[in-house]
Parts: C-alpha cells; structure tokens; sequence
C-alpha cells in the first residue's frame, strides 16, 4: 500500500467524514504556499474563528503574501476548529496544525493572532490550549511567541495576561522589520525575555509583562513606560496588495475578489470606532486597483469583484471606477458588488452599472430613525436621501432592501424607533413587489471614540426596544433581523473591559465556551457563573462614565487626540454635526495628519479622477467583436485525490468553475443574473472518497486543441485535483454524463477483509426525499470480485431515477468486521455507453 500522507495520520479518515466541512483542515488550496523549512523564521497566522469567516478577511490575504515574499520567512494559516472537530482533537489527543505543512501550532516561531471581534477572545484561549501552549504569557518558557493584532487591540487589556507582545497598526508599515528582528535574536541565542525587552523598544509594541497597574475608581490603570503609538502607511503601493489570493477548497462567507479601494473614513460617525483607529482616509490609485482587478481575476478565476471601504463612495470619481469595471469585464460575465453606501452618495450611475451585471445585496446604513438622532452621531443623511436611493434601487431591479439601524444609541427616545419603521414602510411604496429587510444591533461603546464615555443599555431595555420595534411592524414585506441582546452586553463589557476582564474571559473558557458571536453555540449563562466567580463589578464596564475618567486604552495612541474625541461628544450632546475634513481649511484637527498631508491627499483625488474619465474613454472607445457564437462540447476526465477528497461536491463544482476561467478558454455562460460556466458532471463523488476517472462536460464557444485546454485547465486547479485526458462530444451526446452508468470501486485494506456470501440477499435503508426506504442491495451492486489478496473491486450501478447506494453504506454490508479507517476506497473508473 502507497504511504499514507501526514494528514491523514494526524485526522484518521473515519472522524474527518464526521465533521462539517471536513475540507477546511486539510488545505492544499489553489494560491496557498509551501516552503522548505530550513533556516527560516516559522510563523503561523492564526484567525480565532472558523475558516469560512477568516479566509473572507482581506487583510488576512495581504498578510500572508506580504509575509511570505520574503525569502528567510515561511507564513502558514491555522483556523479556530469548529465544536465537532476540537472534540475529536481531545479525544485522540491530537494537535492542532496548519494547513500548509500540518504543523502543530506549538512548533512555530511566532503565533500571530489578528482580533476582528472581541467575541473571539474564547476560541484564541481554545487555540493555544489545543496546542499545548500555556494560557498566560508569565507560564511560557519557550516558543512560540504569541503576537496580537486588528482592531480590537486599540484596548488590548482583556487579553493582555495570554499574549507576549501587541502590535499596534497596520501591518505593511513594520510587520517584516520586526519578524526579521526575531528572527536575528534567536539566532543570535536570545531568550524569549530577551527578545521581547527589545521588541518593547518600538514605539508601537507594547509588552503586557512590562506594566504596572494602578487601581481608580472605575479601572485598573496599566502604567506603561510608554506611549504605545499606532504605526500605519500614509501611501499604498501596488506591491502592498496581494497578487494571488488563496483560493478556498470550500465555500466560505465572501468568495471573490475583494478591491480595498481605500483604509479609514473621513465621515467621523461617533458610534464607528474604525472611523477613528483608521484614520486618516486614504484612497489607492485607480490604476493599481484596475491592474490588482486584473491579476486577482487572473490568477483566482472568482466571477465577483467587490470594492471594499468604510465609505466606498467617498472614492474620487468611484462612479467612474465603477463603470470602468462593470465594461472592462462585461465580456467575462464579472459582477460588481458594493458595501453599504451612505443614502446620500449614492447615485444614479452606481444603480445603472451595477445593473449591467449580476445584482448582489442593496445595503443602506442610516443607523438611527431619524434626522435629530443621526445628527448626535454624526451620520448626516436626510430622509429625501434615504428615500431617494432606496426608489433608484427598486426601480433598477432590486427586489429587496436592507437596512442597517442601530438601538440603544445615545439620546436615543422611543420616537427614534418609531422613525425606524416608517422609513422601512415609506421604501416599500417604491416597490410594486419585493421586501425590506430590517436590521437592527444594539449600540456598543468602543475605544477611541466619541462615545467611549457613554453608558450601554441594559438587557432587559434592549429586549424592550425590541419588542416595541417588532409591535409597530404591520405587514410581511417588512422583515426584522435583531441581534441577541445577551451577545451585545457581552460585548460591551469585553470592548470597555481592563486587565481584570481577563479572568472572567478564562473562566468562561475553562467551563466551555465557544463561538461566541454564533448563535448556536452562545450562552450567557456561562458567562453569569464566569462573572459571578470572578467577583468583579461588571456594571462600570457598560455605564455612562465622567468626562474626566482615566481609560485602560489611553496609553494607546491611535493618533486621534482624546481631546479631540471629547469635544465631538460635546458636539452631540448639543446636537450639532461635524463635516468631515474635505481641504486644509476644513481640517477638524483630530491629530493623525498634517495640513500638508491633507493637501498632498486632495491633489491627489483630482488626478484619480481624471484617471478614471480616460479609463472609461478607453473602455468606451474598445472594440467588441460580436460574432455569431457556435457551440461544442468537450468531455474532460480528471482525478479528485489526497486533502481533495474532503471536498464536497458543491464545492468540487465551483473550483473546477474557478479553474475553467483561469484557463481563459472560451467557455459559454448559462444566461441571467447569476452566469456561470455550463458544465454536467458524472455521479457526485461521496465525501472522503478518491476518484481516478471522475467526468465532466463542458460547453465552448470555440474549438480548442485538447492538450492546450488541459493544461491551461490544470493551471487553475489545486494540486489534489488533475485532469488527464479530453475529447469532443458530439453535439446530440451533450447530455451523456446525466445518464445510467456503472461505477467501480477498488477496496484495499490492512485488516483481512471476509467478504459476506449472502450480500446478494441483503436489504438495506435507504434515503429519500420522502423519508427512508428498504432496498435490495442487489439492485445496485452487481459485482464484487477479488483481483488479489486484501483488494476487491465492487460493481455498483447509478440511474437517474434511483441514484446510487454510497459506498461507505456498501462496504460494511459486504465485508464483515470492516475498520473503514484501515481500508482505501477509490472510485477506479466510471463506465457509460459509447459516445
């Protein structure tokens, strides 16, 4: 027998079939990277969450290729496991390892977790514990050193007893300096003492195990001996964004091309802490975005490209970019997707473009439900505005809407909410069919920002408001989305939370919690007996504070002046908006830019506009060849191998359509909003199950050589996946592969397999859409034949009526005392009639 891969030592097969979307701990993904170890710092990106929610994060993508372009060292991903899998972990006793070289999480050099959600916090605990790494960073004697990053460390205090060191900002400015540094020290024989002493010479390092504490009246203060100051790029380069992103082997939340047309916001909504943590705004040049569209879709063969900000419309000329894309890529059936745009930026041009292409999710974010409450925080849209994009959007073929509110914000009265439903009431007027959505979460007080000093409602208020919103709902074509309460409150205490929060965080852990920003997994009980156990006072984590009072974040410096942060409360307090900085004069002095900068910025957005109007000329003045289009039909045999064969068959579907567009040959589209390659497959292929001559059909618009088109297939596919061999089909036998056909598995085990005689006699349960039904084995297994000693082939029949039984349902019926983790399965061949 061949020998068996690491994975699969380390994830015997018959737990990996158990587990949901077993194909997110194998790896082997299209784009993921694979170095020789030696003489290479090893570092280990780890997302506290599941792989379907990290591998959607842009800025996981940037990291990895930014890491890994150097040469001296080696980026590798780990995901937080989902419930099934870790139990399977501590049941076998098995590590936790990355996805390129199935590594366990303890043997890196560095570990460098990125914080998107503070209700992660539990699962970053899960991590390490799986690893066999201590907790708390005073345990730990050795490697790895745990790193901390992202957004939620603008506070790093709930979890500054588990991490070594934080870094604060954005990684394109020093990430490679400072792994280079490490990687010096160590060699140079440094201790991790040593090292992290050095580390906190950098002004945007802090090293929890260096601070004191003081106690006040409402926090435990950190005395740093420093200013921790925020570091960030003031330019982007096209270097700066990745070329080729990994492409996922299973279907995650944000599949497709994702465009960071700009980083920060100028619009200064006081509820938004990245508004604040990552200013200031500042834009990509068109023509790197347009170069990066063009390599990303190269190079990842997605049918989506989406244009990420804060505040998207904000863009210098971003209808012009728009309109650029939407005919750039009209020929490759490429669709536009855009977040949510503020009701007053949006224009006509968006609605019209976008059109063009497949429609994706219409978002508007008004937050608050009426004009007096968005002025206190600062969101300054009109209801003409909202009324107006949400008509454009009906009117261009949108059959729904969602809104983004918020409840419990500061100020906020029961006619705030009131203005919630009407404006949801006054869209649908717009619409002769179609629905909106209502949104609604819960305002929470974040760091570094206006409301920092402002108190959260409590659980009960929430569940309130709530109902009340719910009590004023008069028909079906409104419907409402809340967030849990109990998640909201959680998150508040975490977000305002000091050092001692971190008890409770450990605690909460210990008695098992997990996941919990997931509905289905969060339970608030736990955290109650958590709390109470600690014996801290939760309450003045989540009530209004003193415009005096000392934070356990101000030794952060985010760049924007607190100074600054209280005076925009005051502002809402009294009601009044701020405009956001559009030239020198307007500069609202928030600290992080110079009037220089701001200069130099707004030059700038000139010359991307005007980039952008020649860009659309060109689009404009291009050539289309429009041709009457014939159509031929190739059949294609490929193996489905290795880390593959957890891949699902949905998810084999849309790789192979990956790989088709990567290849660039001239494949035809199904027609509609959502285009997409036209292929037929042979018989899904059951999940853990190898197969050497898997089919399938696909339609082009031209004929191609068959070998080209082999290899410009295999060139967009991961390596477990290969095609062999192709042929035409003719015109007539198009549908060939949805026809009966015969199936042949070759069984090969270690144990002696003892085949039971009476098979033939057997009955079974099988599944249908009307429940389970009893069958004749002998209905659909024809042949068992021994070809040697311990291998057997069995014969199995599919038809489209019927289906077919799965194999792991046969081979325990046939061979008696069968240990499916000692034996290989491979579907060896499929058979049809002739061509």
């Amino acid at each position: 027998m061949p020998e068996t891969p690491i994975w699969r030592k380390m994830y015997p097969y018959s737990d990996l079939i158990k587990v949901k979307k077993p194909g997110q701990y194998t790896g082997g993904e299209l784009n993921s990277i694979v170095k020789n170890t030696e003489n290479k710092l090893r570092f280990l990106l780890a997302f506290p969450d599941l792989y379907e929610i990290g591998m959607s994060y842009t800025g996981l993508h940037i990291l990895y290729e930014l890491i890994n372009r150097q040469e001296n060292i080696f980026a590798e991903r780990v995901f937080a496991p989902w419930i099934d899998f870790e139990k399977i972990l501590r049941e076998k006793k098995l590590p936790l390892l990355s996805l390129e070289t199935k590594t366990p999480m303890n043997k890196f050099d560095v570990v460098g977790f990125t914080f998107q959600y503070e209700l992660t916090y539990t699962n970053f605990l899960n991590m390490l514990d799986l690893s066999g790494i201590p907790l708390r960073s005073k345990e730990r004697t050795d490697f790895p050193l745990i790193m901390a990053g992202g957004p939620c460390v603008s506070n790093p205090e709930p979890i500054a007893p588990f991490v070594d060191f934080f870094y604060i900002g954005e990684a394109e400015t020093y990430l490679i300096e400072i792994l280079n540094k490490i990687q010096t020290l160590k060699q140079s024989g440094k201790n991790r003492k040593q090292i992290l002493e050095q580390l906190a010479e950098y002004e945007f390092i802090y090293v929890p195990e260096f601070s004191k504490y003081r106690q006040t009246e409402f926090f435990l203060i950190p005395e740093y001996p420093k200013k921790v100051k925020r570091t960030f790029p003031l330019n982007f380069e096209q270097r700066d964004f990745p070329e080729k992103a990994v492409q996922p082997n299973v279907q995650i939340v944000y599949d497709r091309v994702t465009l960071e047309i700009s980083r920060g916001c100028d619009e200064g909504c006081r509820f938004c802490q990245a508004g604040y943590i990552y200013r200031p705004q500042r834009e990509r040049k068109p023509e790197d975005l347009i170069t990066q569209a063009d390599t990303l879709l190269k190079n990842t063969g997605q049918d989506e490209i989406s244009l990420t900000s804060l505040s998207a419309a904000n863009y210098p000329g971003i209808e012009l970019l728009i309109e650029t894309l939407m005919k750039k890529y009209s020929d490759e059936r490429i669709s536009l997707s855009l977040p949510s745009i503020r009701a007053d930026k949006f224009k006509d041009e968006f609605a019209i473009s976008i059109k063009e292409g497949r429609k994706t999710g219409f978002t508007i974010a008004p937050e608050a439900g009426t004009e007096r409450l968005r002025k206190i925080i600062n969101k300054n849209l009109k209801e003409e505005d909202i009324f107006w994009s949400a008509k454009t959007a009906f009117e261009n073929g949108w059959d729904h809407i969602k809104f983004y509110f918020m409840i419990g914000l500061p100020f906020e009265e029961y006619e705030d909410l009131e203005g919630i439903v009407k404006i949801c009431e006054k869209s649908l007027e717009f619409a002769k069919r179609g629905h909106v959505i209502l949104s609604a979460s819960t305002f929470v007080p974040k760091p570094h920002t206006p409301f920092q000093w402002i108190g959260q409602i409590t659980y009960h208020e929430t569940v309130n408001r709530q109902e009340y919103i719910k009590s004023l709902v008069k028909t079906r074509r409104i419907r409402y989305k809340f967030h849990d309460p109990a998640m909201s409150v959680l998150e508040g205490i975490i977000s305002r939370g000091d050092v001692l929060v971190a008890d409770v965080i450990e605690k909460a852990f210990k008695m098992g919690v997990r996941f919990d920003g997931w509905s289905d997994t969060f339970d608030f009980s736990i955290w109650e007996k958590a709390i109470k156990k600690s014996g801290i006072n939760i309450e003045r984590y989540y009530i209004d504070l003193p415009e005096d009072t000392e934070f356990p974040w101000d030794f952060i410096d985010i760049g924007v002046r607190k100074k600054f942060l209280l005076q925009e409360l005051k502002r809402a307090i009294e009601g009044k908006n701020t405009e956001m900085c559009v030239d020198v004069k307007s500069c609202n002095a928030c600290g992080t830019c110079s009037g220089k900068y701001l200069k130099e910025r707004f030059e700038k957005r000139i010359e991307f506009y005007n980039k952008l109007k020649q860009a659309v000329s060109i689009e404009n003045n291009r050539t289309k060849t429009e041709k009457e289009e014939e159509r031929y039909h190739y059949l294609f045999i490929f193996n489905k191998k290795n880390e593959m064969k957890f891949i699902s068959h949905l998810d084999l579907i849309r790789i192979i359509q990956r790989g088709l567009r990567i290849s660039k040959l001239p494949i035809a589209f199904t027609k509609g909003f959502s285009p997409k390659p036209i292929l037929t497959f042979s018989p899904a292929l059951e999940l853990g199950i190898e197969g050497e001559n898997e089919m399938f059909i696909v339609e082009m618009k031209e004929k191609v050589d068959i070998n080209q088109a082999i290899f410009k297939i295999n060139r967009g596919l991961p390596e477990g996946i290969r095609v062999k061999e192709g042929k035409i089909v003719p015109f007539e036998k198009r549908k060939f592969l949805s026809g009966k056909c015969k199936l042949y598995y070759l069984i090969e085990s270690k144990d002696n397999l003892e085949i039971n005689r009476d098979w033939q006699k057997l009955k079974t349960k099988k599944k249908t859409k009307r429940g389970f039904k009893e069958i004749e084995v002998k209905n659909y297994v024809k042949k068992v034949t021994e070809i040697e000693k311990g291998k057997y082939i069995i014969e199995s029949e599919f038809s489209p009526d019927k289906g077919s039984l799965k194999i792991t349902e046969i081979v325990p019926l046939i061979f008696k005392n069968t240990n499916l983790d000692n034996a290989i399965i491979k579907r060896q061949k499929i058979e049809y009639g002739e061509l």
